[in-house]
């Protein structure tokens, strides 16, 4: 895609960021057709901000969030997340990555990015805000999200959470070097 989207780095950068951030959100949601945990970032984040609980809301007489008052807060600040992230990729880090800007430079460069995301997420990210009090453990390890392809009450092994982040992830690095495709001078494609 490096025709099409826009002249203007930003412009092209953030419509890039949105649609890797939305196309690896929505894999997510179909991670247990392969038996991996679904990764649901917007309730994650949601629950986070303002979900089931939130001592801040509690604490201000607001009554507790409702599902979809958690997914929507969750998803505006995941795609809000992802887009500013991206600007980082374009701007600061993109540019110091020594390779080709061509198509397989850029996806190589995202890509690796989007590891580095994945690494941050589930070392520090995911045990630090643990919304639902679950105790993740070092490397996200100790994180059993629930298996609805399976009885009932039935877990995932921690392990296969750390691999579904890091399958959403890839993703994300891979559409977002498919769609930010600068020229050789690292600005917008024309």
């Amino acid at each position: 895609m490096r025709f099409g989207i826009s002249n203007n780095q930003l412009t092209a950068a953030l419509i890039a960021g949105f649609f890797a951030t939305h196309i690896a959100t929505i894999t997510g949601f179909w991670y247990e057709i392969v038996n991996l945990p679904a990764t649901d970032w917007n309730r994650f984040n949601g629950t986070y901000l303002v979900g089931f609980g939130n001592p801040t809301a509690v604490g201000f007489g607001v009554p507790p969030a409702s599902d979809f008052e958690v997914f929507l807060t969750g998803w505006t600040f995941h795609v809000l997340t992802g887009l500013g992230l991206t600007l980082i990729f374009a701007f600061g880090i993109r540019p110091m990555i020594p390779l080709a800007y061509d198509k397989m430079g850029n996806i190589l460069a995202a890509l690796a990015f989007g590891l580095a995301l994945a690494v941050l997420s589930f070392t520090i990210l995911t045990p630090v805000l643990d919304p639902y009090n679950a105790d993740p453990g070092w490397f996200s390890l100790d994180l059993k999200l629930p298996d609805t392809n399976d009885v009932a009450g039935s877990l995932h092994p921690g392990w296969k959470t750390t691999l579904s982040i890091i399958v959403w992830h890839i993703i994300y690095g891979v559409h977002l070097g498919l769609f930010y495709q600068p020229k050789d001078d690292g600005t917008a494609a024309t």
